[in-house]
């Protein structure tokens, strides 16, 4: 059914609506990157696709928030009687799975059913953004309700997502439409981030690894795939696994996205391949990082450390990140990348 709907991954154009009266015009800004070079690199990840900054209008109400290392925007929306809903706004290279695995993955989050490819057309709506086709869905189930829309643009697909309380995402459907009515864009950006909107890979289930002494395994949940914590002497680390179809971005951008999340400025491409290491896993060459914070970030006692891993197999981009208590990571790294040797994939 995907492919008999070419309308709607054609190229998009979208200007911002004129009229909009009082409302703030926010803007958020991805800092740009060097375009990257035409050849893939040398670990075989292709260079990543160009994304574009995104402005748009936020509809009176609307709280936004600072975005975070996994969204491009944020926003908070109160309602009566203490009702709240939530929006994002993601971006992700390519189609990022395609229109039906996203919609079963948030019917999933509802605690409904997945429906086939044939029931597909049924189940959203076109939502016109000038000359363009947006598709929307509005999916509830109990007291809580979801609208979502999907739109390709370029090499990459933007998914905006509000869900909350059933009445109140219910009353703000005409202004998620005008919001999706407002969107803009200004320009080349750095290339799109992981997000929430991604289908679950196949074959994760069945990924196994051994965890070092003294890891206390956690209940994964969101993106993550596994998830540890290390405790010791008042210190603490996070340990997270992700994994995304495709590239992901590429490794350059992801390595970026996680030096701003311990406040360090973005490498370029030059001083990327300066510091990037390598060493062998089970599944394949690996790459490693190993990143400390300039100062004490705010309610850390110490400086936060970050080691983070990235592998390829089989159309699947793989993080391994462990961040926390400087002493303790650093302690650490030797047993974070017998993890990441210990990982097996399946498929080929």
């Amino acid at each position: 059914m995907q492919k008999r709907l070419p309308f709607i991954f054609g190229a998009v154009t979208l200007v911002l609506l004129a009229g909009c009266g009082k409302e703030e015009i926010k803007v958020y800004r991805v800092d740009k990157e060097p375009a990257p070079s035409a050849a893939p690199m040398e670990n075989g990840i292709p260079p990543p696709a160009v994304a574009e900054h995104l402005e748009w209008t936020t509809p009176s109400g609307w709280e936004q928030k600072a975005p975070s290392s996994m969204r491009y925007g944020s926003f908070a929306i109160p309602g009566k009687n203490g009702t709240q809903a939530d929006l994002s706004v993601i971006s992700l290279a390519g189609d990022a799975g395609g229109v039906l695995a996203n919609i079963n993955r948030w019917r999933n989050q509802l605690g409904l059913p997945p429906i086939t490819e044939a029931q597909l057309s049924g189940n959203f709506t076109q939502v016109d953004v000038l000359d363009a086709k947006v598709i929307l869905v509005d999916f509830a189930k109990d007291k809580t309700r979801m609208l979502a829309a999907i739109l390709p643009h370029g090499p990459s697909t933007w998914f905006f997502k509000m869900t909350g309380d059933n009445s109140l995402v219910e009353a703000q459907k005409t202004r998620f439409t005008e919001f999706l009515k407002s969107l803009r864009f200004t320009g080349p950006a750095a290339p799109p981030m992981m997000g929430d909107a991604m289908p679950s890979p196949s074959g994760v289930s069945e990924t196994k690894w051994k965890a070092p002494a003294g890891w206390k395994e956690m209940a994964a949940s969101g993106m993550r795939k596994g998830s540890f914590l290390v405790n010791d002497k008042g210190m603490q680390a996070d340990i997270s696994i992700i994994s995304l179809p495709g590239s992901a971005g590429g490794f350059l951008p992801n390595v970026n996205r996680w030096r701003g999340q311990i406040s360090m400025p973005p490498m370029t491409e030059g001083e990327f391949a300066n510091a990037a290491s390598y060493f062998e896993a089970r599944e394949g060459r690996a790459l490693l990082v190993d990143m400390l914070s300039p100062t004490v970030l705010e309610n850390k006692k110490s400086r936060t450390r970050l080691i983070g891993s990235i592998l390829v197999k089989g159309g699947q981009c793989w993080f391994f990140k462990m961040m926390g208590d400087d002493a303790l990571v650093e302690s650490q790294k030797q047993a974070f990348i017998g993890f990441v040797k210990s990982v097996e994939i399946p498929g080929d």
